[in-house]
This record gives structure tokens, sequence and C-alpha cells, in this order.
């Protein structure tokens, strides 16, 4: 937060007092770059300059925070003694990640799995997973308080007011032999899509051949010994 004295006088100290609003987001402490400042209330997003501010010259200070939920959260910075102000703002993602309980399969076997989201704020969480076309769902084995919409290809979950991480769990079966990876995505209203991807499960189809022979076409009954040859 940069603050300029543009007028035709100098500032004397306690005379600029910063107001920030930052919704959505805990501030844990400032950085004085330029200047003396400190928190005038610490319940209060206030902080004055404690130092003088001659004409043409400037203050700044930086402020951390913590995010606190998703969005797109602005942030006001307002001098109100002089009625001056200017505001800017953050993207705060959902987090997502995506891994698969196993790496080597056979043809016909299932795998899990999990994603992890964080998605803390949001009202409506929809998680897009176009499944391969040889895996086929477990219904039975989704998560609680989650359901998949086939005609979307994703995962909805049936509850609102998201309030910390979420876990969402789901096996396949998977018909054909090959390299598997899955994409799982998030796409929250006015921010944008994040994706998440497992590691690679190599699916093995397992070819047996079966031969028999017989030690000769022709026999006597009750009199040769017959030997069959299985490989």
């Amino acid at each position: 937060i940069n603050v300029t004295n543009t007028g035709d006088r100098s500032l004397d100290i306690g005379e600029v007092i910063v107001w920030e609003d930052f919704d959505g987001l805990s501030a844990d402490y400032i950085d004085e770059i330029r200047g003396e400042w400190r928190a005038v209330d610490a319940a209060l997003p206030y902080y004055a300059l404690e130092s003088t501010l001659d004409v043409d010259d400037y203050a700044c200070f930086k402020i951390y925070f913590t995010t606190k939920s998703v969005g797109k959260l602005y942030n006001v910075a307002s001098v109100e003694k002089f009625d001056k102000q200017d505001s800017d703002y953050v993207e705060v993602l959902p987090n997502i990640t995506k891994h698969v309980d196993k790496s080597d399969i056979n043809v016909g076997e299932s795998v899990e799995y999990t994603i992890f989201i964080d998605a803390t704020g949001s009202s409506e969480l929809v998680i897009k997973d176009i499944l391969n076309g040889s895996f086929v769902l477990d219904k039975s084995s989704i998560s609680e308080n989650w359901e998949y919409d086939e005609a979307d290809h994703a995962f909805k979950y049936k509850l609102s007011d998201i309030q910390g991480p979420l876990t969402l769990k789901f096996k396949v079966n998977i018909t054909k032999a090959g390299n598997y990876t899955n994409v799982a995505s998030l796409k929250l209203t006015d921010l944008p899509e994040v994706t998440a991807e497992s590691e690679v499960t190599r699916v093995r189809e397992v070819i047996l051949n079966v031969t028999k022979e017989v030690n000769g076409a022709t026999v006597v009954a009750n009199n040769t010994l017959v030997n069959y040859t299985i490989t």
C-alpha cells in the first residue's frame, strides 16, 4: 500500500490513517517498507503513519494475509480524512488433487480413485470427471453425500455451504488393456478452472493358450498306456 503526499503541506505524525477492508481475508502482520506504521487497534484494520510525510514523498507498507475461503476477494485501502481510496483483488482458487491406489493390474480388475478438494466457502461443488470408455463405475463405492451424473460426466456434492476440505472416493473396473490416467476438474463461478490428474495405471491383458497332445493315435484296448501332454 503506497500513500503519496500530493498536496502543498507536510502531513503530521498520525494524520495519515489507512483503513483496510479485507473481507474474506485474515491479516497476519505488516511489513514496513517506507515510514513508520502501527496498528491503531489490534481488533480493527486501521494503520497509522507514525512519521511525517513531506510534500511529494510517499510511505509504504505490505500486509500479509491468510485466505479463509475461495472466490474473488476484493481489498480496499482508504484514507478517510482525505477521501482517497484504491482497491485490488485476489483470486483464491480451490485446491484439488487426485490419486489412484494401484499402478499395475490385470484386465477386469478394479482401482480406487481418491480426490481431495478444498473449496471452503463455495456453495456448490461439481467435479467434472469424464470416465474412459473402458471404465465401469461402481456406483456403490462412491463416497457418502456424492453422486455421479452420467449426463454431465460429473460428481456432484449433495450438501451446500462447504466448510473445510472434502474427500471423494470411487472405484472403476477396467475392461481393456492399456495405460490409464484420470483427470478431474473443478470450475467455480468467476474463477479459472483447476484440474488434477491421477498417476498412471498399467492394465495388462492375460493371454493363455492351451494345447493337448496324445502319444499315439491308435492303441490296443487294455494293452497300451496312453499319455496326454497339456501345455
